[in-house]
């Protein structure tokens, strides 16, 4: 299945660029960077030469994929083992 913004919840987010839409964090706001790794809580995003841990949940994500396509994650949606979520697929989101 091609990735598009309806199904984003359900693939692997490792290596998809985002921006940090919104954040409790005020100095986290607009930080760019590469998704590296994702724990149950966390993402690992890559920015300018380090790896930056940022919590998942009231954080909101801008992810770009595909060919200039993008779509907001809400990160409270995101919270879980990232291998349970693709499991469950598009059947429950």
């Amino acid at each position: 299945m091609p990735l598009d913004r309806h199904n984003l919840t359900a693939h692997e987010l490792i290596g998809l660029k985002t921006i940090i839409n919104s954040s409790p964090d005020p100095s986290i706001k607009g930080l760019a960077g590469i998704i590296r790794d994702e724990t149950k809580n966390t993402l690992k995003i890559e920015t300018k030469g380090r790896i930056l841990t940022i919590p998942k949940k009231d954080t909101s994500f801008l992810v770009e994929f595909g060919s200039g396509q993008s779509a907001i994650l809400n990160g409270d949606q995101l919270v879980c083992r990232s291998e349970d979520r693709v499991k469950k697929g598009l059947g429950r989101w």
